[in-house]
């Protein structure tokens, strides 16, 4: 009878101890990683980072030529519409 009253008196602050160590361990792993990261983000100099701004002006240049010749020729419309709306051969 004593150990079944004990355990009942105690579960609650059981449970708040391991919710704490839970929390502690969260707040380590969380430190740990955040340490990780700035460990990465050191070794790296932004100013040797270089952007090939000439591959992404001709790639955005042969994206804006490839929509422009799918629009005029209809290409989309076509594609799109003939799905929901067949073509009339009346027409």
């Amino acid at each position: 009878m004593y150990n079944i009253t004990n355990n009942i008196d105690t579960k609650a602050f059981d449970d708040l101890n391991h919710s704490i160590n839970d929390i502690k361990n969260t707040i380590g792993n969380l430190t740990y990683t955040i340490h990780n990261i700035s460990n990465v983000l050191s070794k790296y100099n932004p100013s040797n980072i270089t952007v090939p701004y000439n591959f992404i002006i001709i790639g955005f240049f042969v994206y804006i030529i490839i929509f422009i010749f799918c629009y005029s020729r209809n290409c989309i419309y076509k594609k799109c519409s003939n799905k929901v709306y067949p073509s009339n051969p009346n027409n």
